[in-house]
């Protein structure tokens, strides 16, 4: 396991609360096939946001309410700094860490570097069918998303918060539920 924290890349640069948020990180490891299961089943992650948005959203927040008691120990003991440093946003204190991780919007997903083009797809006829049409205001961004990884990496990310202990959601995230279940990612 590893942890870091990443600022909000997106932020308005004319405000200073949002400029000053950052996040959360955590790498967790898992066997392959233990992570194919997780997210890849009809009932893994993947699968409960398929089902139902609400449901991928409260499947998540049950994972992160595991694991957080684990994820809170190794960020005490590990403390979680900027991979590249931020301009506006400070460092996170063990608090901030839970907070972040609390937030609404924080997730666990695959870790992206590791979609690529040759793993296997997931065949979902709803992700095909709505592959380069609009829905509900929102865009496919193409087949990649589709793709079953295989590698065992995940990522925990605790929401954006700023430095007031605020959650700031990027406006590209605000549907996220609503994407993953029309197309297979965010």
């Amino acid at each position: 396991m590893r942890t870091w924290l990443e600022p909000y890349h997106t932020a308005n640069p004319r405000n200073h609360p949002e400029r000053s948020a950052r996040q959360v990180c955590f790498r967790v490891s898992v066997y392959p096939q233990t992570f194919d299961l997780f997210y890849n089943s009809s009932d893994g992650l993947r699968g409960r946001y398929w089902q139902e948005p609400e449901l991928g959203f409260e499947a998540t927040k049950q994972v992160i309410r595991l694991l957080r008691p684990n994820l809170m120990r190794f960020a005490e003991a590990n403390p979680p700094g900027f991979e590249r440093r931020s301009k506006f946003a400070s460092e996170m204190g063990l608090a901030d860490v839970g907070i972040s991780l609390d937030a609404p919007s924080s997730k666990v997903w695959v870790g992206e570097e590791v979609l690529i083009s040759s793993q296997p797809e997931l065949v979902v006829q709803r992700w095909i069918e709505n592959e380069g049409r609009g829905i509900m205001g929102m865009w496919c961004k193409g087949p990649r998303w589709r793709c079953a990884p295989e590698s065992g990496e995940n990522e925990v990310k605790g929401g954006l918060i700023d430095s007031d202990g605020r959650e700031r959601i990027p406006e590209s995230k605000v549907r996220r539920s609503e994407e993953i279940h029309f197309f297979g990612f965010t």
